[in-house]
């Protein structure tokens, strides 16, 4: 016999407004309205007490010490898988109790698929690595992305494009201090003043509108925290969490929110993102058959 049976409720509603029915002696939510609590739990999860922030951190020390292993451990022919098993492992010793999510690593081309996760490619020589991956520590998630040459050293032009987004990371990263009263989507709009300021020093003939629709797509971050996209909203066309003020993407940054920060470039055809010819070799940037994503 069912709980539902055992409290003696017709079959025809739903599980949920049967137990909701007996619980409140049989009335319904018509004559007893019921408020969800999700908006003020949403509410309270935006704000990280310093107990949270310390599991997040040590969660992210965790993901960071793996990534570090992963790096020194990638050879040229190995699998995408082996090395994601190689991360999971060294999470696993460092005291993680499970992947955040299922990682990305997207060698050579794979990298300019978004959330690529097929992860079975062997690694070649002279190609970059997107190792997008974190681990969770007693319920809370890290999330770090990072690209590094499959054989331990960058091409002159991979450099290039990696320092540049460096560049443009740290920039982000200051600008998110308490005292900035910036936003998600702030950081989102100045990542591309910064990022094209950079493509442009290093040579780069950009179209119009193709920083924004073809190299850089995505968005620049989001909450992190019990989940990987902390809390529930975090959509372009997103909905009021709990009121205006706390859209996920418009709202001020305050401290104890916990963000990531991750500019990227997609490097691409070389009519869609092409170095302006002629430029000299200190403002060189990828050539045609560089064609990794760079984050």
């Amino acid at each position: 016999m069912s709980a539902i049976d055992m409290l003696g409720i017709g079959a025809r509603k739903s599980d949920h407004d049967a137990v909701v029915a007996a619980l409140f002696g049989g009335k319904t939510k018509a004559s007893r309205p019921i408020k969800s609590l999700s908006e003020e739990l949403d509410r309270l999860r935006l704000i990280k007490s310093p107990s949270e922030i310390k599991l997040m951190r040590a969660a992210g020390e965790a993901a960071s010490l793996a990534h570090a292993d992963a790096m020194a451990f990638a050879e040229p022919d190995m699998t995408e898988a082996v090395l994601c098993a190689r991360f999971e492992y060294q999470c696993a010793l460092a005291g993680a109790e499970r992947l955040a999510y299922v990682p990305v690593c997207a060698s050579g081309p794979s990298a300019l698929t978004m959330h690529y996760t097929a992860n079975d490619r062997p690694l070649q020589r002279g190609s970059l690595v997107l190792f997008d991956a974190g681990c969770e520590r007693h319920g809370y998630a890290s999330d770090i992305t990072r690209t590094f040459p499959v054989d331990g050293t960058f091409s002159s032009a991979q450099r290039d494009l990696y320092e540049a987004l460096l560049t443009v990371q740290k920039a982000c990263v200051a600008l998110c201090a308490a005292g900035e009263g910036v936003s998600l989507q702030d950081l989102h709009r100045r990542s591309f003043g910064l990022l094209r300021r950079e493509l442009i020093r290093l040579g780069f003939d950009l179209p119009t509108g193709a920083l924004e629709r073809t190299l850089h797509p995505h968005f620049i971050g989001h909450q992190l925290g019990m989940d990987l996209h902390d809390v529930r909203s975090t959509s372009r066309h997103e909905r009021s969490v709990a009121g205006p003020s706390l859209r996920l993407r418009t709202c001020r940054l305050k401290p104890g929110m916990v963000i990531t920060i991750e500019p990227g470039i997609l490097c691409v055809a070389a009519h869609v993102c092409r170095a302006t010819a002629g430029a000299d070799r200190s403002r060189r940037a990828a050539p045609r058959s560089c064609s990794p994503r760079i984050c």
